[in-house]
């Protein structure tokens, strides 16, 4: 089933309001629904909402609310503390973002370097790398 449609169906099943998908992030082993509105609502009392998400798409399924890229990146990245981020401008409407993290955080990642940056390139509509310290 495809994010879109399944994220429908969720909020009508369980009769949510307010809540709007700006972008479903579609990767190897995880859906990231990219949400305006008040997001507590769709992950439901107990995960119970995410969880039927998860039974139907057949992947992890995270949520997070569509805001300032600092939050957006924090809230992807979960119990990975962000320790910086630098935002460069390297052409004329182009923009590219570089992730501070600290090594000893990386097995704490959700999924591969590889993966989580290309997702973070959606996310963010630009390029966007990670950075050891």
């Amino acid at each position: 089933m495809e994010a879109r449609q399944a994220f429908k169906e969720a909020v009508a099943a369980h009769r949510l309001h307010g809540i709007e998908l700006i972008k479903a992030i579609d990767s190897k082993d995880h859906v990231i629904l990219v949400c305006k509105g008040p997001i507590a609502p769709l992950i439901g009392k107990e995960g119970t909402v995410v969880k039927e998400l998860k039974q139907k798409l057949n992947k992890k399924v995270r949520v997070i609310e569509h805001t300032e890229a600092r939050k957006m990146i924090q809230d992807l990245l979960g119990s990975v503390p962000l320790i910086g981020f630098t935002k460069a401008f390297p052409k004329p409407g182009a923009s590219a973002y570089t992730l501070l993290l600290a090594k000893k955080d990386m097995e704490k990642l959700a999924m591969e370097q590889a993966e989580l940056e290309r997702v973070l390139n959606d996310l963010l509509e630009s390029q966007t790398s990670i950075a050891w310290v």
